[in-house]
């Protein structure tokens, strides 16, 4: 009786090891998929802003192109 009583705790802990192992997989790859979407989100915004600079650069040529007509 002591033996299978032995075995039953031995499955239902290889279980709850098994259960737990693939709660970790789970939470690991939410976590990959939320660290990639924050890294996609910051290199949108690091395009985003390279672009503002860029247009801010024309912005301020065209700025000074009229201006040097306007004096001469």
């Amino acid at each position: 009786m002591t033996t299978s009583l032995k075995s039953r705790d031995e499955e239902r802990m290889k279980k709850n090891v098994d259960e737990q192992v693939d709660d970790l997989k789970k939470v690991a790859e939410k976590e990959k998929v939320e660290r990639e979407k924050e890294e996609e989100a910051i290199g949108d915004e690091a395009v985003t802003g390279e672009q503002k600079t860029e247009e801010g650069l024309k912005k301020k040529g065209e700025d000074d192109a009229k201006l040097k007509d306007r004096l001469k």
